[in-house]
Formats: C-alpha cells, sequence, structure tokens
C-alpha cells in the first residue's frame, strides 16, 4: 500500500561511499515515527541503478524504492524529478550529506506542516541575503588585493576565503607585517570604503559579472534553506522551476526575489523550522531555534553538510557566519 509521504534521499555516485553510509546508518538509528515510502534517487552511477555498488549494499539494509538518473542538473532538478514520477501527497527531500539527528524526525515535521496555514517546513532556515554577505566577503578578498597593512581581525574572520584567493596576503612574513604597519602609502580598509561601493555597484550592475547578486533581498531575506524540507507534491511542482542552468539559479529558488519560501509567503502560507523540540518555530522566532548556526546548533532535526562545517569553523569564523545569517546579535 501506497504511504502518503515519500523520504527522497539522494544519492550522488560522486560524493562516495561515506555520506551515504552516514544516512543510511542515523535512517536505521532514529525511528521516524510516521509512514512514509523511503526513495532513494541514485544520481550519476556507473549503470544508472546503482547496481552492484558499494552504495546498493549499503542501502540495501532498508526497505526503499528506486529512482535512477545521469548526473545532469542540480539537487532541485533530482528532486523534481523525483516529485513528477511519485504520486505521494506530500515530499520531504534530503541531499547526499544529510544525517538524521533525532527520534521521530518525520512525524515532527509532519505533524507541523498539518497545522491550518502552513506550507512548507523545514529542518533548518535563515536570513541570510546572498547580495549582502557575498558583498561583504567579496570586499574582504578586494581590500587583500589592494595591498593594505595585514590586518588581525580581518584575517581571523575571513581566512578560508582569502587563503583561496589572495594567498599572499595571509602569507605576509612578520617582517613584511612590520613594513606594512609603518610604510605610509599602505592605505587602511576604512579609506578604501567608497572605492569598493564603486566597484560592488559596477560589478552588479546590469551586464556586470555578478549581476545576478542583484536578484537576491536584501538582510533579513528568511527563507527555509533546500535540503530537508517538506512540503507538498503540488505546491513543489507548481513553484519548482524547469531544468536549472546554473548554480546561481538553485541559489535564486532557495533565497531569491522570487524563491520558494517567497512564493508560498506570497500565497498567504506559513514557512516554519522544525527543532529537535519537535516545535514548529514562526519566522520572527527563527533565531530561537536554536538549529542553524545558532546555540551551538543543539535543537538541529537533521544535520547536513553545512551545519558541520560551521561545527568545524574557529571562532571568529562563526561569529562572522552567524552575522551574516541572523544579523548582530
Amino acid at each position: 500500500m501506497l504511504n502518503d509521504t515519500a523520504v527522497i534521499y539522494l544519492a550522488r555516485y560522486c560524493e562516495g561511499v561515506e555520506p551515504i553510509s552516514r544516512f543510511i546508518e542515523s535512517y536505521q538509528r532514529f525511528p521516524a515515527e510516521a509512514a512514509h515510502d523511503l526513495v532513494v534517487v541514485w544520481k550519476g552511477f556507473p549503470n544508472l541503478s546503482g547496481e552492484g555498488s558499494a552504495q546498493k549494499s549499503i542501502c540495501s539494509q532498508v526497505q526503499y524504492r528506486s529512482i535512477s538518473m545521469p548526473d545532469e542538473g542540480f539537487d532541485i532538478d533530482a528532486y523534481r524529478t523525483a516529485a513528477e514520477q511519485l504520486s505521494h501527497g506530500t515530499m520531504f527531500f534530503v541531499n547526499t550529506f544529510s544525517e538524521l539527528i533525532s527520534g521521530g524526525w518525520l512525524r515532527k515535521l509532519r505533524d507541523v506542516l498539518a497545522e491550518a496555514g502552513v506550507g512548507v517546513v523545514g529542518a533548518t532556515g535563515s536570513y541570510q541575503s546572498l547580495h549582502d554577505s557575498l558583498k561583504e566577503i567579496n570586499k574582504a578578498i578586494w581590500l587583500c588585493g589592494q595591498h593594505i597593512r595585514f590586518d588581525e581581525d580581518l584575517a581571523k574572520r575571513w581566512g578560508a576565503e582569502i587563503i583561496k584567493h589572495k594567498p599572499a596576503w595571509m602569507k605576509q612574513t612578520f617582517a613584511e607585517k612590520i613594513r606594512a604597519l609603518v610604510a605610509p602609502y599602505i592605505r587602511s580598509p576604512d579609506l578604501l570604503n567608497e572605492r569598493y561601493e564603486t566597484y560592488w555597484r559596477s560589478v552588479t550592475s546590469p551586464g556586470g559579472p555578478v549581476e545576478y547578486y542583484a536578484r537576491f533581498p536584501k538582510f533579513p531575506n528568511p527563507h527555509i534553506r533546500t535540503n530537508a524540507f517538506m512540503l507538498s507534491r503540488n505546491l513543489f511542482l507548481d513553484l519548482c522551476p524547469g531544468p536549472m542552468i546554473s548554480k546561481s539559479e538553485t541559489f535564486e529558488f532557495e533565497s531569491g526575489m522570487f524563491g520558494l519560501t517567497r512564493r508560498l509567503l506570497e500565497l498567504g502560507l506559513r514557512a516554519k523550522i522544525v527543532g529537535n523540540d519537535g516545535i514548529g518555530y514562526e519566522i520572527e522566532d527563527w533565531p530561537k531555534s536554536n538549529t542553524f548556526r545558532l546555540g551551538g546548533q543543539s535543537n538541529l532535526l537533521v544535520a547536513d553538510n553545512q551545519t558541520r562545517s560551521f561545527d568545524d569553523m574557529t571562532e571568529h569564523e562563526r561569529k562572522a557566519h552567524v552575522e551574516m545569517t541572523w544579523g548582530v546579535s
């Protein structure tokens, strides 16, 4: 008998065995406490079906249905393909890196989604504006290219990004740092703010190299993250566009001007984060949820690569990401 809810797990071949093993172990460890069909989407496997692979062997420990597809498009495209092929009334989408970390995870999500006026629920959400956060990160990299003196706070806050783009600035020797402190031609970051604003307007204006950043609302920009999220099949198919050509389109679907959450809100529906505690948090209460980048993430229902990455950050990096995600506390 077909259950009304499908748990759609995206298993990408290119991500290897470990993430899939982690998900299946967590699926076995934490009962869903709600009837459902687990559907594994085999994406990019050499024989499409995953037959004969270590990943297939791992998944054989649980009961599931299969959908196979080539490794084309993005996660949202895979979710749409699955939704088009299935007839369940409700869909819960989880990506390859997901890990269930609470008993009753599906029951908690389903119960909140069943509340009057709720259109989507998710294990995590954010107020982040991609426009504002990328502007700040880009500014740090840009400043390092302007031969500014070494700045300890800048290095601690954005070192991981700077080392990718301006490694020489991060690797200044002690002597070079001392010379920069006394050299009169070395400009401080504060004096470059106006120049940077001019530069940023030029690159985000129509025809600029990153003009699509301007298509994201300014902070605060509340949205459910498009991993571990749940809504009706019909709503998802109505609001999900066709094949996405670029990664930027997936970002727009998640948090753009016409993204999933904003369109649901325009329909008069509510978006809630659901925590390990089973509470469905309204948008204004998301910062109190202790979920994504909040309160040690102690109330997470589902972990993923982004929540784990946050746990591994330095204190300064975590502070910077909390501010991008939720604002200055």
